[in-house]
């Protein structure tokens, strides 16, 4: 079922999964292809912040590099789909900063309790992928350009193939 928009005000309102963890503009009708880039955007540089401060507890590592390596990467997807939301009229949100800080207490907190941080790390950002993965395929269900579709599908083609440079990592520790 396809709505003409939906509102999407700042703090996170009603959006397609039925809220967001985004500050956007206040008030804003926005088509559900608007809220779905929006919120992918955001998935994407929550992505990219959570890599890199997971990179930082981790120190000089393997697993340290391939989190800096994907955090630029999803950091460049994010500035790729701004402009393509840009295209459509609309600003992108921004990740929520005090969300951010409760999930790097909450990554800390598990990395140290489980005694393994390395591995503690790797499976929460496999989790982080997976809902990059549901967010892109919400994207990739909406009516968008052909320029816009041909990046969400190469970024679902890289996507796939850093949620397996992860598994490799993850299944290497044990």
């Amino acid at each position: 079922m396809s709505r003409a928009g939906v509102l999407h005000p700042s703090g996170g309102g009603l959006s397609s999964n039925g809220g967001s963890r985004a500050r956007g503009v206040c008030g804003v009708w926005r088509e559900d292809k608007q809220v779905a880039l929006d919120e992918l955007i955001v998935a994407c540089r929550e992505a990219a912040d959570r890599y890199r401060y997971d990179a930082q507890l981790l120190g000089e590592s393997a697993i340290a590099e391939l989190f800096l390596r994907l955090a630029e990467e999803r950091q460049g997807w994010a500035e790729r789909l701004e402009r393509r939301l840009r295209e459509l009229g609309d600003m992108p949100s921004v990740p929520d900063p005090e969300w951010e800080v409760l999930q790097n207490w909450k990554e800390r907190l598990r990395a140290g309790l489980g005694g393994s941080a390395p591995e503690a790390l790797l499976a929460a950002r496999e989790e982080g992928e997976k809902a990059l993965a549901q967010a892109l395929s919400q994207a990739l269900q909406q009516d968008l350009a052909p320029a816009a579709r041909e990046d969400l599908q190469r970024m679902q083609g890289l996507l796939a193939q850093g949620r397996q440079q992860l598994a490799d990592a993850h299944a290497s520790r044990a």
